[in-house]
């Protein structure tokens, strides 16, 4: 277990939020991700994180990380891997739509 924590390098993303900005707080979580994603700040294999802890730092329900988290995965950009953390993928998925590759044939 100790080998697989010496591996995980921890991101330096830290995720603010505007309670006055009239935006949810998971989707500034999901566009502080994009952004720090596009600025270089994350990138694959970078571990996020965890759901208790962001939702301490930010003094929010932990329900909102989660829903952050799990749009993230739906688009192919988090994997969650229980019992170690959330991570950056390798290659991040560009579509917000999933389906849109699944449906596609190599014909």
């Amino acid at each position: 277990m100790n080998m697989v924590r010496e591996r995980i390098q921890q991101s330096p993303f830290a995720p603010q939020l505007d309670l006055a900005s009239g935006v949810p707080a998971y989707r500034q979580i999901i566009d502080q991700v994009l952004g720090a994603i596009a600025s270089g700040t994350l990138r694959g294999g970078d571990q996020l994180p965890t759901v208790r802890q962001l939702a301490v730092d930010l003094s929010i329900n932990p329900n909102t990380v989660v829903r952050a988290y799990r749009e993230l995965e739906i688009r192919g950009i988090l994997t969650t891997q229980q019992g170690i953390g959330t991570f950056m993928t390798t290659s991040p998925c560009r579509s917000t739509r999933p389906s849109a590759s699944a449906n596609s044939t190599n014909s």
